[in-house]
């Protein structure tokens, strides 16, 4: 199966990586250089690079795949901080120091952060936590200082620009005119997640780009969000099939947050967030958003009620 263009092209190292600005770019350099960093706390908008930025830092620091442990953690619990994070930190360390990698840190709760505050001072010694966040003010005061926070909102728009134009001609794309690719650059940058998700969408099966369509699906992602809010999900599985016809690349994961911050809705909450995980996950990698989401609407509401 051919994978999408932002996984296929997701750079592994730090020369291949889009820099927001030469600050950055010149503090992250130096950490390379001596092997050795602080606490990091990436924060910005989605597809900005925080999580690419992450796994190349662990790259560089030549750090033992064992001594790295990468998290999830708005599905992070108590168990799971005693059961995974806890025995991690006591295992002893094949590098100088372990990485623990907490994406999505900006979704676990107060009192999992609260947990977490003390752990990552006790193990400052010998552990280094890369996390990453969209929304940085749910984080409490304690956990933001003993983290260095970095804003990633914008990048480089001449370096953006040549990422993409490398990305197009690696592919042998046609572009027939410069505004058919701009315009699928100007309508989603800073995001580079979803303007190569739009670029592979509007590939043609001769390689040929075409030019940012427009659709109506805002109005059709706001009547899905309304159902979900409703607390009627379970009864309205035909409208939620028929609005699924909206969805692509560019907006499935504003569905999976939309379903998220509804999970109370669900009648069985654990079952649908260990379900909804899983279908995020396969988001990734395959091309057609509405068959994943479709299935994730029948693994909830009808395969795990027999």
């Amino acid at each position: 199966m051919k994978r999408l263009l932002a996984e296929a092209y997701r750079p592994n190292t730090i020369d291949g990586y889009i820099f927001q600005n030469p600050t950055l770019k010149t503090q992250i350099q130096k950490w390379i250089k001596t092997s050795e960093i602080p606490n990091i706390l990436l924060e910005g908008s989605a597809g900005t690079g925080k999580t690419t930025l992450s796994r190349i830092l662990v790259n560089e620091m030549n750090v033992d795949p064992m001594d790295v442990l990468t998290i999830n953690a708005s599905m992070l619990s108590m168990d799971q901080i005693r059961n995974m994070i806890e025995p991690f930190i006591a295992k002893a360390s094949f590098s100088k120091f372990k990485i623990i990698q907490l994406e999505e840190f900006d979704r676990i709760s107060q009192i999992h952060q609260q947990s977490l505050r003390a752990i990552i001072e006790d193990s400052s010694d010998r552990v280094r936590w890369i996390a990453t966040c969209n929304y940085v003010n749910k984080l409490i005061p304690a956990i933001l200082s003993r983290f260095q926070v970095f804003t990633i909102d914008a990048m480089d728009q001449f370096a953006l620009l040549n990422y993409i134009v490398g990305v197009v001609e690696s592919e042998g794309l046609t572009v027939n005119d410069d505004e058919d690719l701009l315009s699928h650059i100007d309508a989603y940058q800073p995001d580079v997640r979803k303007i190569l998700n739009s670029i592979d969408q509007h590939t043609d099966e001769n390689k040929t780009l075409h030019k940012l369509s427009t659709t109506n699906s805002s109005t059709g992602l706001d009547e899905l969000e309304q159902i979900w809010t409703s607390g009627k999900a379970s009864e309205s599985i035909d409208a939620l099939l028929a609005l699924h016809a909206l969805v692509d690349n560019t907006n499935c994961e504003q569905v999976f947050e939309i379903m998220y911050n509804n999970l109370h809705n669900f009648d069985d909450p654990a079952y649908a967030v260990i379900a909804m995980s899983t279908y995020l996950d396969r988001a990734g990698r395959v091309a057609n958003q509405r068959l994943n989401l479709d299935a994730f609407i029948y693994e909830v509401f009808v395969v795990g009620k027999e």
